[in-house]
């Protein structure tokens, strides 16, 4: 029953739109995050993505891990090195949220969308060669931000994509 949840939860927030020019899905974390949060029990906090100016809630069983990958901005594991959250910051100067959509498309990425998560536009798609699920943002400057959660064939994995997924907000 829990893997049902997570799946029409995931749906939800990977709706695909009729067209890039549609008003995309929005999703917030009072209504998706919080109420996964409380239904499997999860244990976490809010993390502060600084110099992305933003927050995302993580897991207590994702744990923040030193990288020195360049562009990767944070990366979290659990401790059986199953499930995961990367965050990586692409130069693309002058890409837009469009191009990235329609580049999702013509790399056979698996529902590509546009949806507003907690008032931010953001491309999510499943790459299911890699197995993961992303979050794409494009910044002022044209450059990506990348959330990667793997893997998504897993319950755990869904889990976590949906509530960080859910969670991701402006810093204020």
């Amino acid at each position: 029953m829990k893997k049902i949840a997570a799946l029409i939860v995931l749906a939800c927030i990977a709706m695909m739109p009729f067209a890039a020019m549609a008003e995309p899905v929005s999703v917030t974390w009072q209504e998706v995050g919080e109420p996964f949060v409380a239904q499997y029990e999860l244990k976490g906090e809010a993390v502060a993505l600084k110099d992305l100016g933003l927050m995302i809630w993580v897991p207590a069983d994702l744990v923040y891990t030193e990288t020195e990958e360049e562009g990767r901005y944070a990366l979290f594991i659990d401790a059986d090195q199953e499930c995961y959250l990367a965050v990586d910051a692409v130069a693309t100067e002058g890409m837009t949220l469009d191009q990235a959509y329609e580049n999702a498309v013509a790399n056979g990425m698996k529902e590509p969308a546009i949806v507003n998560i907690n008032g931010i536009d953001a491309l999510t798609y499943a790459n299911e060669e890699s197995n993961i699920g992303q979050i794409v943002l494009v910044d002022t400057n044209g450059n990506m931000i990348i959330f990667s959660f793997g893997p998504i064939d897993s319950e755990i994995g869904q889990i976590a994509y949906t509530v960080i997924a859910s969670s991701l907000t402006p810093m204020e």
